[in-house]
C-alpha cells in the first residue's frame, strides 16, 4: 500500500483532514488526542528513528532556509537524541529569538541547549559545532533588558560545559 493510499483511507476515517494543498500537501490529525494516541502507540526507537529521519528531510528539502526551520529541527533532533544537532539548532533558534525580543520563546531554546549540551559526549560533538567557541562570550549574553524581569539564563553552566569539552579533546 502507497503513502498516498494510506493517507486516503486515514482521511475517508475521519481521522485525518488536509490542511494545505499548496504549496505542498499537508494533513493534520482531526483532533490532538488522535494524534497523541497514534504517537503513544510507537515504539520509542521507532519515534526516536522518525524524528531523526524528519529533522534530516527537512534539512535536506530547504537548505537555504535552515535559519526558519532551526526550531523545528532542534525539537525533532532533542526527540531522536541527536544532542549535538539539537545542541546547534536550539542555540540559533534562541539567538534568532533573542533578536526578535521573543524572550519566552528564546529562553526555552536555551534550556533545551543547556539540556543538550548536558547529554552532548564532547569528543565526539564539537566538530558539528559552527558556533566557534562565540556563544560563550558576553557579546552573545542576553542582555537584563531583553528577557522579561527574573528570567536568567544559565550561562556559567553553558560556559563550564564548553570548557569540559575543549579539555576532553585537548
Amino acid at each position: 500500500m502507497t503513502l498516498q493510499a494510506r493517507l486516503s483511507t486515514l482521511e475517508s476515517s475521519g481521522l485525518v483532514q488536509v490542511a494545505a494543498d499548496y504549496p505542498e500537501l499537508e494533513y493534520l490529525f482531526r483532533h490532538t488526542l488522535i494524534q497523541e494516541a497514534a504517537y503513544e502507540s510507537m515504539l520509542k526507537q521507532d519515534r526516536k528513528q522518525l524524528h531523526l529521519a524528519v529533522g534530516e528531510a527537512l534539512e535536506r528539502a530547504y537548505p537555504d532556509r535552515l535559519e526558519e526551520s532551526d526550531g523545528l529541527l532542534a525539537y525533532h533532533y532533542s526527540r531522536a537524541e541527536v544532542w549535538d544537532r539539537t545542541f546547534a539548532h536550539a542555540w540559533a533558534a534562541a539567538r534568532r529569538a533573542k533578536r526578535l525580543y521573543a524572550s519566552a520563546e528564546a529562553l526555552a531554546y536555551y534550556d533545551l541547549a543547556l539540556t543538550a549540551l548536558s547529554q552532548l559526549n564532547a569528543a565526539r560533538s564539537k566538530k558539528h559545532w559552527p558556533l566557534n567557541g562565540g556563544w560563550a562570550t558576553n557579546a552573545a549574553r542576553p542582555t537584563a533588558s531583553t528577557f522579561s524581569p527574573g528570567c536568567t539564563v544559565d550561562w556559567a553552566r553553558l560556559k563550564k560545559g564548553w570548557r569540559r569539552m575543549q579539555k576532553a579533546e585537548a
